[in-house]
């Protein structure tokens, strides 16, 4: 099928013809088709300096996830090694009236919230501008939520489409609801 294999069968078949034993190339043979590795040669040089040429970045990154995580505001101004502004804003994550299990991002609460204000039925059109609006579909906002209430709900999901409306069950939503 290559170059590569014609050369090994050509040079099996000279080795057969020098030898005149067969048996002599049978493991050559069964190795025609097994896949060559190409070998990767790693310049320690260049990984060490593209390294340094992201440190900023990785700090602040850093920063970023060991604050994000207590839940506060966040506003850094940083440039990088080309001198651009670097701007992280992060908010305060939503207090979830529901089963700490679920761990609820705030676009999903949000939405939750939307719902219940709305007595539990929210048209499918509404659902999806506001999905947009927060950089995910539809489809994926509702699927993400009834995933994450899969086990809770024993398998039945928390938000049903019903011809051009997204609605949840009152009984399962109370459910999920922490017990004050």
């Amino acid at each position: 099928k290559t170059e590569e294999q014609i050369a090994e069968y050509k040079a099996i078949i000279r080795k057969i013809i020098e030898t005149g034993s067969i048996e002599s190339v049978f493991d050559d043979i069964a190795k025609i088709y097994v896949p060559k590795r190409k070998k990767i040669i790693l310049d320690k040089n260049e990984i060490r300096d593209i390294a340094k040429k992201h440190d900023s970045t990785v700090e602040l990154l850093n920063e970023y996830l060991d604050d994000t995580e207590e839940g506060i505001k966040l506003n850094v101004r940083n440039t990088d090694s080309v001198g651009a502004e670097i701007e992280v804003v992060t908010t305060a994550r939503q207090e979830s009236p529901f089963n700490e299990d679920l761990n609820f991002n705030n676009v999903q609460l949000e939405i939750l919230r939307k719902m219940k204000d709305a007595s539990f039925i929210l048209a499918q059109s509404k659902v999806d501008k506001f999905a947009l609006k927060n950089g995910i579909f539809k489809n994926q906002l509702i699927d993400s939520i009834n995933e994450a209430c899969y086990d809770l709900l024993e398998g039945e999901p928390l938000i049903e489409e019903e011809e051009e409306n997204y609605i949840i069950e009152r009984s399962y939503y109370q459910e999920l609801e922490i017990k004050r």
